[in-house]
């Protein structure tokens, strides 16, 4: 029996790591091939996400491919295992199965780096999947490799895909997994803000979900919405502008103070490829409301307002009627936002959105 090992960190799995996968299989006289997700990888000294996120993230790609298996040999160990003590393990407990190793032609010129690398050629072949780089006929001699040309690769790189880049290209059920569990949110969340309004955001989640439990509604929803509900808040006037022009142009009449509801909508339903549209609609009209507010709407508008790092006069009773009606509370806050800006900017400078909202939750 033959047998592919494929190694890496995985964070996240993507649409090349599948092409590989099916690549081999199709050119080699492989049985099966086995991804071996590891707890730390020697030459990185990132903190990896979850090991329960990477495996769900694999298992989403390849549950359906009855070639492929996930081994765990390596997610055993607390410290960062080399190749070749993982492969020494396999042959032990494995020894009548022929072992080979993927690896990407940009690792051939570094093998020599690698553990007791003449020992693990003698274990294993490896296979080196060729991209851009040339191939070194010497050093595919030395390390007794065989190559196969990667075809269709879409040169994708897991730091892209963790800040949110080309998502696109990405698997569409992994795409999903990542944006309902909140991964990578240093990446694609704290990158676009400052500490404050980062701690802000999170505290927002935080007191939706909350509230969420309190109304019986889906709690993990009200914690992405909150979460979330920032992202587009310290763009620039110009970035927001051009969202808007390009997606709602009829929203670049309103107050730029309230942009950011609307580009946060475009941008996280566009660009990170957010599906669910309760939760695109909470984000959506965190600043204004409508005059239908579903539920999950008015809690993310009401976290928004009474997050613990907030302090100003009555913020306490808000948070205290937060917990006995929903809707009483976003009907003072909405009051008290549309008096603030009547105030402070005139009737006719707050917007039409607003007054809308104003027009059925303004009433007594």
């Amino acid at each position: 029996m033959k047998v592919a090992l494929f190694g890496g960190s995985f964070d996240p799995f993507h649409t090349d790591h599948l092409q590989i996968i099916k690549l081999v299989k199709r050119t080699l006289p492989v049985n099966e091939i086995w991804i071996i997700p590891t707890n730390q990888n020697p030459f990185k000294t990132r903190k990896l996400s979850p090991i329960a996120d990477r495996l769900a993230m694999i298992n989403l790609a390849v549950s359906d491919i009855p070639y492929v298996k996930i081994n765990n040999i390596e997610l055993k160990n607390n410290q960062p295992s080399t190749t070749y003590e993982t492969v020494v393990e396999l042959k032990a407990s494995y020894p009548d199965i022929e072992f080979y190793f993927i690896i990407g032609s940009d690792q051939l010129p570094k093998l020599g780096e690698w553990n007791n690398i003449n020992e693990l050629i003698k274990i294993q072949t490896f296979i080196i999947l060729q991209r851009l780089e040339e191939v070194s006929p010497k050093l595919l001699q030395k390390y007794q490799a065989i190559t196969i040309p990667f075809i269709n690769n879409n040169f994708l790189a897991a730091t892209d895909l963790r800040a949110g880049k080309n998502l696109a290209l990405q698997i569409p059920v992994i795409n999903d997994y990542i944006n309902e569990h909140l991964l990578y949110l240093p990446e694609r969340l704290k990158s676009q803000m400052d500490e404050k309004r980062y701690q802000h955001c999170l505290n927002v989640g935080q007191t939706a979900q909350h509230l969420a439990n309190i109304y019986d509604l889906n709690p993990q929803q009200a914690l992405i919405a909150g979460t979330w509900h920032d992202v587009t808040k310290q763009w620039s006037n110009e970035k927001q502008e051009a969202y808007l022009l390009k997606y709602a142009p009829e929203l670049v009449s309103e107050p730029i103070p309230t942009w950011h509801g609307y580009s946060a909508y475009y941008y996280l339903k566009h660009e990170l490829l957010f599906n669910d549209e309760e939760i695109l609609s909470a984000i959506k009209w965190h600043t204004v409301g409508h005059q239908s507010m579903t539920k999950l709407e008015m809690v993310t508008f009401i976290a928004d307002k009474i997050s613990k790092e907030r302090q100003y006069d009555g913020v306490e009773y808000y948070r205290e009627l937060s917990t006995i009606n929903l809707e009483k509370t976003f009907q003072e806050l909405i009051i008290m936002q549309y008096q603030c800006a009547v105030a402070k900017h005139g009737l006719l400078a707050i917007g039409k959105n607003i007054i809308k909202t104003i027009s059925k939750w303004g009433k007594s």
